[in-house]
């Protein structure tokens, strides 16, 4: 999470519907099922290979920024397919022009 902090992530907990504090909104953020999905698959590959995902539902907004950092900060491919559309980071960008 520092690395991605260092180059400008702030988490945006209007996507947390919930009545709960902001320091819960953000918590909530960080249990999003791709996150898991996300950085188990980069602890168990540290190869330069693409990460893929796939999730039957929609990324959410803080997800789909969340993940391009990710992307840029660890110099990875990473593709997720949600429940719309294949999303494909790579060095901080999205396929989807953000158009999700």
């Amino acid at each position: 999470m520092e690395k991605i902090t260092k180059i400008g992530y702030k988490p945006d907990v209007s996507w947390v519907v919930k009545d709960i504090p902001v320091e819960d909104k953000e918590m909530d953020l960080c249990e999003h099922s791709e996150r898991f999905a996300l950085y188990f698959a980069m602890m168990e590959d540290t190869s330069d290979k693409p990460v893929i995902i796939f999730k039957n539902l929609r990324v959410c907004g803080d997800c789909h920024t969340h993940t391009a950092l990710v992307s840029k900060a660890f110099q990875r491919e990473i593709r997720l397919r949600d429940s719309a559309v294949w999303h494909i980071f790579e060095n901080g960008q999205c396929s989807c022009k953000n158009k999700f």
